[in-house]
């Protein structure tokens, strides 16, 4: 009994955080409380239930606005800085028919705004500007359109086009409209696993009333989120929470509105940083299209699908009288933001033309290496990003070049090339940065190694870091130990040889920077049996910033952080 009246006060709880419960403010008058209702043995009270579908009927339109605001937070100095953005995307379903019954196929587009920085804060005094490299990271924005299959039990929710812990926490809470296979009552509660590239782990949903709002009659739902990221983000993202209340249309059989809540940290650097985002979904616009409009909007997505290809493909100018035909042909399509961004993407390609010189491309390349170097002696993360969202550009714009300057007779030209490639997407030129880390050039090896710790891929060979952990360039070891940290994963089977060379390397190598960087990596992958270790290596150091480090990596490892 206790039990559930614990349960009843943390529902209630949750309703009241996102201000739906009503409360009698300080000052009102007291109210004069109702004579107690006569009971009625007889006459039990009906309880409220619902049998949660998806409306699959063809034409159905609705179109939703999705607010999020995030704020992070982290310790700079003796300073906390606080830096807050907002990002508004316009998130429109359409149903067309499908031949399979009580099934709908289900056109999606979310087109996501830019982000406006909302503040920058240092401790409680807010600053003219954020940084260069904090704006820089933010989201200008993207279009997706998409299609799948909807069925009354089960339907698909699409996410704006962000990545990393951002897009995990938009996923579990847009796509929660996968309902249970019967009428339920209210108090019921049920869970739904969720397996995606990214986060692993449960919602949990409460059916808590019926509501009449406006004449309409309203399911309201809590949902909470628990789990961990995966797909490496683990690695330096830590979840927190996700909850929200839902507001589900009873008669329409369609969201009405949501609001959320969300946090989790990163673990990179010496303290956490902090992020929490509250994220907002309401109804705009619902009606529903006649048939004769569905089959001119199935024609239009086959006519930017089109123009989508020729622009993949490089066709600038095709693609460009694709999508002028469109504008001409369908101006009042509600497709608009995809030729939009299909626009820009066009008008990229084509500045593109003016390209850089094999000196500008190579110089702009060295320039961020530099900038790499400092953020990351800096601990800065904003800058490392940046740096690094750049050299991915580089890499897609001038892969063909990068490739046949990585066969370079000249070490700084191959080592700059080889740098590069190893933030593209592409498998082949990352293989190419792994071959660079046995060039004959120490300079190339420690470009190579470099790029490929501050990439943080996955998969990089265990073998091949082993070997360059010892390189005869202190420069490569310290560079090959900071992409053991980087790359591999505590749970990885080949974590036992990296720890025994690390291990070695703390204790005697002669560089203070190489073994830094080893009492990093062992922090990044051991585990509190390699306390021992550490503990060995603090005996021996007397440089006071290594003791920091290991005194640091000993309690990290201790309570399991």
């Amino acid at each position: 009994m206790f039990t559930r009246h614990r349960k009843l006060l943390h529902t209630l709880g949750l309703l009241a955080a996102f201000g739906i419960t009503s409360t009698t403010l300080a000052g009102d008058p007291p109210r004069k409380p109702k004579p107690a209702a006569k009971e009625n043995p007889a006459k039990k009270p009906v309880p409220q239930r619902m049998d949660f579908k998806n409306n699959v009927l063809p034409g159905q339109l609705a179109t939703y606005e999705v607010r999020r605001a995030t704020r992070r937070s982290r310790p700079i100095g003796k300073s906390l800085e606080t830096f807050s953005y907002e990002q508004v995307a316009t998130w429109t379903q359409i149903n067309m028919a499908d031949p399979k019954p009580a099934t709908a196929t289900l056109y999606q587009m979310m087109a996501d705004g830019p982000a406006k920085v909302l503040g920058y804060f240092k401790d409680n005094k807010q600053l003219k500007s954020a940084p260069k490299a904090s704006r820089s990271l933010l989201s200008r924005g993207s279009t997706r359109l998409e299609s799948g299959e909807k069925s009354m039990r089960d339907s698909p929710a699409l996410t704006p086009r962000v990545e990393g812990p951002e897009r995990a926490i938009l996923e579990l809470v847009l796509d929660f409209a996968h309902w249970p296979p019967k009428r339920i009552e209210a108090g019921h509660k049920w869970e739904r696993d969720v397996k995606a590239p990214d986060f692993s782990g449960t919602q949990t949903f409460e059916f808590v009333d019926l509501s009449k709002e406006g004449g309409e009659t309203l399911a309201r739902l809590t949902m909470f989120g628990s789990g961990r990221f995966a797909g490496g983000l683990e690695r330096e993202y830590e979840f927190g929470k996700v909850q929200a209340v839902i507001h589900w249309a009873r008669l329409d059989q369609r969201l009405e509105r949501i609001e959320a809540q969300a946090s989790w940290r990163r673990l990179r650097g010496d303290a956490p940083i902090e992020y929490d985002m509250k994220i907002q979904v309401k109804l705009i616009h619902a009606q529903r299209l006649a048939e004769s409009v569905q089959e001119r909007l199935k024609q239009q997505v086959e006519a930017i699908n089109l123009a989508a290809r020729e622009t993949q493909l490089g066709h600038t100018r095709d693609a460009t009288k694709l999508v002028d035909g469109f504008v001409q042909q369908y101006p009042d399509s509600p497709w608009m933001p995809v030729i939009a961004d299909l626009r820009a993407k066009i008008k990229a390609q084509n500045d593109g033309q003016a390209r850089l010189s094999n000196a500008e491309l190579l110089k702009s390349i060295g320039t961020l290496f530099l900038e790499l170097e400092a953020a990351n002696e800096k601990a800065d993360d904003d800058a490392r990003e940046s740096a690094t969202s750049l050299l991915a550009a580089l890499a897609s714009d001038y892969g063909p070049r990068l490739r046949k300057h990585a066969q370079s007779d000249d070490e700084q030209t191959r080592g700059l090339a080889i740098f590069a490639l190893a933030f593209s997407t592409k498998p082949d030129d990352f293989a190419t940065a792994e071959a660079g880390c046995s060039d004959s050039s120490s300079r190339v090896r420690t470009l190579a190694i470099s790029a490929i710790a501050a990439s943080g891929r996955s998969g990089v060979s265990a073998d091949l870091l082993l070997k360059l952990l010892e390189d005869k360039t202190a420069g490569v070891r310290a560079r090959a130990a900071d992409a053991v940290a980087a790359c591999i994963r505590r749970d990885d089977l080949s974590v036992q040889p990296l720890v025994d060379a690390l291990d070695k390397m703390m204790v005697h190598d002669d560089t203070v920077a190489v073994r830094r960087s080893a009492i990093r990596a062992i922090e990044a992958i051991g585990g509190p049996g390699d306390i021992p270790r550490l503990e060995q290596a603090l005996s021996h150091e007397l440089d006071r910033g290594n003791r920091a480090a290991i005194q640091r990596a000993i309690e990290r490892l201790r309570t399991g952080g």
